[in-house]
């Protein structure tokens, strides 16, 4: 054992065995080995040990600086002012360090604690363990895992061979080269991260996180800033972030859920979940289905591969290029949704607003209770709909207008498919049409009313009807080609009464009125009248009537070729639609007073002797009433 007086540094050097260092009260430097020392000398304010096959042991006062290099076995320094360590063969071990403490090309484990100063640890073939570090970390070339606790600074970190564990850092985090998994807690700053090989979690950090080349998954929670995340191999989860977020190349499934402020996505592999966004969000170039609920901003989405649900959101909405179905709900500002390859289903709960959608495939709509809203389609397929005015059968380019409500808010829809409207009420109005039709409008230009100026229509025809029955041949013959002219333009007319719906067209209500006169003339009392207050009910007009040629002897009458009743669907229409009510003459002119059971009676004796058909008498009887 020898003694030497109190020096600031010691400079140790090629010791064959360990060497051990302890800080202690005494003003002197006690060194004792095992084996001969080859040199021992002062310098200055430094003493150099070096040279010996054994261990080495010294004890020097705290605010010693310890500087050791090529040491074959392990090396334990606690309680000294400052360390710096190299090219130990051993494992490193460095308790409470009153200052800095480099530690660099250590072939075993190195493990500091209570470090006040700075810390640089470098080249370890093993693993790295820093805890309770009250300066700033740096760490590199670790080829075993790395564990980093309680940081009081900031840290540094890469080219990590194996798992990384940061926690509890008051300062900002850089990580780069991580040759495994990534763990980061309980951050006061800013994480940055990058080329990470297999899955990085972070969790509570309180500023922002920006992630690069993430080999698997990754995981944020709890982040009180921004968060941009690239070039992620798997999944991304993120919740509960606190600042913008922009997710760019995910590798498969990205869920969002709980953003302070804005949301940018940009090629997601497969699928994508958003939810609970205070911000706007914009995306392109999802891969399969895409899922955006709770928005209080605006929506801005492109090239959507596969299926898009948007639930409840408050700001505008633009979508294009959906790869497959689309489904809204809770949508309170404008929107324009166009290139929807596949089917559509919306809620129309609109506050307000206007709303386009193009879609190629089908589209159901469902119209809440107690709707707002004015509906304007046009529809390849079908439609179909309470109370809906349907359009023909194969025609293309069907338009329906229909009013719920006062009709505040704006639904425009064109689609490619059939439309299914789902409602508990009906609309306030309801009309159609469609490219075969000889009046072809779009929507907002209809030249006229079909609730009010079809009540005119009807009663000014009804009034020439009983007219031209008592004007000459001549009169009648100009009239019934006004009638013929009307009936080519009106095409054919869909008449709806208690939800049962028939097709007619001119020539038919013509062969029926020719068949009540017939049937007049040869005794049938009440024919004529009873057809004339059928039509008039049903606010149709009736063709003039042909000069009455003499009697001939009556011949049996062959029975018709039935007329199918039509269902209430938008399968079935004609060109004008009509939706049938009962009334009488609007001008003030009384009605003929007619006997309603006599009427009744003489349409059941006109489907007897096979005038009409039964369908025809159906309809005629639904008109008179009960």
């Amino acid at each position: 054992m020898t003694t030497f007086p109190t020096l600031q540094r010691i400079v140790i050097a090629s010791i064959d065995g360990d060497l051990t260092i302890s800080g202690w009260e005494q003003p002197t430097i006690q060194l004792e080995a095992d084996e001969d020392i080859e040199r021992t000398h002062q310098q200055g304010d430094s003493l150099h040990v070096s040279g010996t096959e054994g261990s080495v042991r010294l004890s020097v006062p705290h605010e010693t600086i310890i500087v050791a290099k090529d040491i074959s076995g392990n090396v334990t320094i606690e309680n000294v002012l400052r360390v710096d360590l190299k090219d130990v063969s051993g494992d490193s071990t460095l308790h409470i360090i009153h200052g800095n403490a480099n530690v660099v090309d250590i072939s075993g484990d190195v493990t500091l604690d209570e470090i006040q100063g700075n810390v640089i640890v470098k080249d370890v073939s093993g693993a790295a363990t820093c805890t309770g570090i009250e300066g700033n970390v740096a760490v590199s070339d670790i080829s075993a895992g790395l564990r980093l606790s309680t940081i009081e600074g900031t840290v540094s970190v890469r080219d990590i061979g194996a798992e990384l564990v940061i926690e509890n850092v008051n300062g900002s985090v850089t990580l780069g080269d991580i040759g495994d998994s990534v763990r980061v807690s309980n951050m006061a700053g800013s994480v940055q991260a990058q080329d990470i090989g297999s899955e990085g979690t972070f969790n509570n950090i309180q500023g922002g996180v920006t992630l690069t080349d993430v080999g698997t998954d990754i995981s944020l929670s709890e982040i009180n800033g921004p968060a941009t995340i690239k070039d992620i191999g798997s999944n991304a989860t993120l919740k509960s972030i606190g600042g913008n977020v922009t997710l760019t190349d995910i590798g498969e499934d990205a869920s969002v859920i709980g953003v302070s402020g804005n949301l940018t996505m940009q090629d997601i592999g497969n699928d994508l979940y958003v939810e609970n966004i205070d911000g706007s969000v914009q995306g392109s170039d999802i891969g399969n289905d895409l899922t955006v609920k709770e928005i209080r901003g605006n929506v801005t989405l492109h090239d959507i591969g596969n299926d898009l649900s948007l639930t409840n959101i408050a700001g505008t909405i633009q979508v294009s290029d959906v790869g497959d179905d689309a489904q809204f709900a809770g949508l309170r500002g404008t929107i324009d949704a166009h290139d929807i390859s596949g089917d559509l289903q919306l809620l129309a709960d609109l506050i307000p607003s206007r709303a386009r959608f193009n879609v190629g495939g089908d589209a159901t709509v469902t119209i809440p209770d107690n709707a707002n809203l004015t509906l304007a389609a046009t529809v390849n397929g079908n439609i179909m709909g309470r109370s809906v005015a349907s359009t023909t059968q194969g025609s293309h380019n069907k338009r329906v207008n229909l009013t719920y409500g006062e009709g505040a808010a704006y639904l425009e829809l064109h689609v490619g498919g059939d439309l299914v409207l789902q409602s508990n009420e009906s609309p306030r109005s309801s009309n159609s049409s469609s490219d075969r039709d000889a009046f072809d409008f779009g929507p907002g230009d209809m030249p006229f009313d079909f609730g009010t100026d079809w009540d005119s229509f009807g009663r000014d025809f009804s009034k020439k009807f009983s007219k031209e029955a008592r004007k000459t041949a001549e009169q009648e013959r100009k009239a019934g080609e006004q009638a013929r002219k009307a009936a080519e333009q009106a095409a054919r007319i869909n008449v709806r009464i208690n939800d049962r719906e028939w097709r007619l067209d001119p020539e038919r209500i013509e062969r029926i009125v020719e068949q009540a006169q017939r049937a007049a003339a040869e005794g049938v009392q009440g024919a004529l009248e009873a057809v004339e207050q059928a039509l008039r009910n049903i606010r149709m007009s009736t063709p003039s009537m042909k000069p009455m040629q003499p009697v001939e002897p009556v011949q049996p009458v062959q029975p018709m070729q039935p007329v199918e009743p039509i269902e209430h669907s938008e399968e079935n229409a004609g060109s004008n639609d009509v939706v049938a009510q009962q009334s009488s003459p609007a001008d003030g002119t009384p009605a003929t007073p007619v006997d309603p059971a006599q009427e009744r009676i003489a349409i059941l004796r006109m489907i007897a002797e096979g005038r009409i058909t039964p369908d025809e008498g159906d309809l005629l009887l639904e008109a008179l009433g009960s």
